[in-house]
């Protein structure tokens, strides 16, 4: 007599019939039992590797927005917990967001325990990029890229502020892209429009959400200034989310395009 079984996915077809055991075998049985229970005890105690700690990279600077010239840059890796991450090594590199603009390769050394620093001459005021490369003391690669803005003249600053934010914690507020709405102000974007440079910005004059789909709206302020997103007014460094749950449309002034901008919520 024979019946089919299913076991993940596979099926097996086996004949049911009788099985006699002698002591010898019976003693083997248990004999390999007992070996796979005692390697099993002891691989439950074996030490595991530890578990790769979460960090980022922290960039500062001095002075603080940055101005042409002459300025120091300060990096330090960050664990999840808020503390430094014992690091060996840091390797930089800057470029400026501009046509036939080459990098410039950045030597940095050991300032502090945890800390490295740079020292870059900014020849022109405008939008850089900073990509940071660490070597953790674990031999642990990590590598980030900053968007950072360089002013023809020194302004102030928020008195909270002297970090700049990365393009992977830019990217860590979405947490649900399918509902997710996400704008990001760059810094130096009122800069750029007091110099004429609103042409390079590009943003929408009309936003579409639905509520049974991209139903939050997430602003992100990394400017140093606050701006107004139609009914939204969003201070520097400071993230808004709001989700729409109904129909519904907002039409007010956009600080960011200089314009006028359509928030519109569909069924």
């Amino acid at each position: 007599m024979s019946r089919v079984i299913t076991l993940k996915g596979h099926y097996h077809t086996y004949m049911a019939c009788s099985l006699w055991m002698t002591s010898a075998v019976k003693k083997t049985i248990l004999l390999v039992l007992g070996v796979v229970v005692a390697v099993v005890f002891v691989a439950r105690f074996i030490p595991l590797p530890p578990t790769p700690v979460q960090a980022h990279i922290e960039l500062k600077s001095n002075p603080y927005p940055l101005v042409i010239g002459q300025a120091s840059l300060f990096f330090s890796v960050i664990g999840a917990n808020g503390a430094p991450v014992e690091t060996q090594d840091f390797a930089v590199d800057v470029e400026m967001n501009h046509a036939a603009m080459l990098s410039l390769y950045a030597p940095v050394t050991r300032t502090a325990a945890h800390t490295f620093q740079t020292s870059i001459i900014w020849s022109m005021y405008g939008e850089w990029y900073v990509r940071v490369q660490a070597v953790l003391a674990d031999g642990t690669l990590l590598k980030d890229t900053f968007p950072v803005y360089v002013y023809p003249i020194m302004i102030t600053a928020p008195d909270y502020e002297n970090q700049f934010r990365s393009e992977s914690q830019n990217q860590s507020i979405i947490t649900d892209p399918d509902h997710q709405y996400v704008i990001t102000i760059p810094q130096g974007t009122q800069a750029m429009q007091l110099a004429g440079m609103v042409g390079e910005m590009i943003f929408p004059e009309e936003i579409r959400l639905s509520v049974r789909g991209k139903n939050t709206l997430i602003i992100q302020n990394n400017d140093l200034v606050t701006h107004t997103v139609g009914p939204f007014t969003i201070a520097p460094g400071e993230v808004i989310r709001q989700t729409f749950t109904a129909p519904n449309k907002f039409v007010g002034v956009c600080t960011i395009g200089m314009s006028t901008v359509s928030i519109i919520i569909e069924e």
